[in-house]
């Protein structure tokens, strides 16, 4: 399993990202290499938030998923 971790610092509104993360779930959820994801936003700094991502390997993710 590998873990991909973006991180996100916002300088406009936090909705944004939510709605673009909504809809890029659905390509997420649609992707077999990919059994798990969350979005996490920081306690301490509003606009921090944390994308992680679970694959079933790098190169799966790699060859897969970000070539479509």
């Amino acid at each position: 399993m590998t873990a991909e971790h973006i991180r996100h610092n916002l300088t406009t509104v936090p909705d944004a990202l939510d709605a673009a993360h909504a809809e890029a779930g659905n390509h997420l959820a649609a992707a077999p290499e990919r059994p798990g994801y969350d979005l996490a936003q920081c306690d301490d700094d509003l606009q921090s938030f944390i994308l992680r991502a679970h694959w079933i390997s790098g190169d799966v993710h790699m060859a897969g998923f970000r070539r479509v």
